[in-house]
């Protein structure tokens, strides 16, 4: 079909690779995959399917991304070696194998036009800026992975190329991230390190 076509989606229809999702304020969205994994959309949140692969299952190879909002994901065949379960939003990569997690990622504000000196953009391989960009366009975005059964393993952009992050059940993984546009600001050597904390059940259950 015409990728370009909006449309009100309805109870029951298909979604494929390349479907873009963007939820009302007042809406929710409940996606079951055909490798049993599901998906809940919460309200104002931007949902992409970037590629869906199914193989032999274990084998499969599924990249989502969320632009802002919330998502929260039961992926409930394990993922092989083999295989790839990937989420992005736009300041961290997220690899998922047999896990449930919830995912929320927002502009917080945006900065002001003189704000603080920043690194440079997170190309990677790119040696940092001796002066950060200024200008309307900077905003920080925050985004809160949290791990309820399984782990999650997460590269923050700002950081380049580096060890993933592993986030176990009961964890909750913060970040805060500038952008300058649509371009992540690469992290100083004074940045602060993402924060894990543990959640107790109530807080998990909430």
């Amino acid at each position: 079909r015409n990728k370009t076509e909006k449309r009100e989606l309805k109870p029951g229809e298909t979604v494929v690779a390349g479907d873009v999702l963007n939820t009302a304020s007042n809406s929710s969205v409940k996606l079951l995959m055909t490798d049993r994994t599901i998906v809940d959309l919460s309200g104002s949140t931007l949902f992409k399917i970037d590629e869906y692969k199914l193989k032999n299952g274990d084998n499969r190879e599924i990249q989502l991304s969320m632009d802002y909002g919330k998502i929260r994901g039961s992926v409930n065949r394990p993922v092989g070696v083999a295989g790839k379960f990937i989420l992005r939003t736009k300041t961290a990569t997220m690899g998922v194998r047999g896990t449930e997690f919830l995912v929320t990622t927002d502009m917080t504000h945006a900065l002001p036009k003189d704000g603080p000196e920043t690194g440079s953009p997170s190309t990677p391989g790119a040696p940092p800026a001796p002066n950060a960009p200024k200008g309307p366009n900077l905003s920080e975005v925050k985004t809160e992975i949290t791990v309820i059964s399984g782990k999650v393993a997460v590269s923050e952009h700002s950081k380049g190329p580096s060890k993933p992050i592993e986030i176990t059940a009961g964890k909750q993984l913060t970040t805060l991230a500038q952008m300058s546009g649509d371009t992540v600001l690469r992290a100083t050597a004074k940045a602060e390190p993402a924060k894990i904390v543990e959640l107790n059940p109530i807080q998990i259950k909430a």
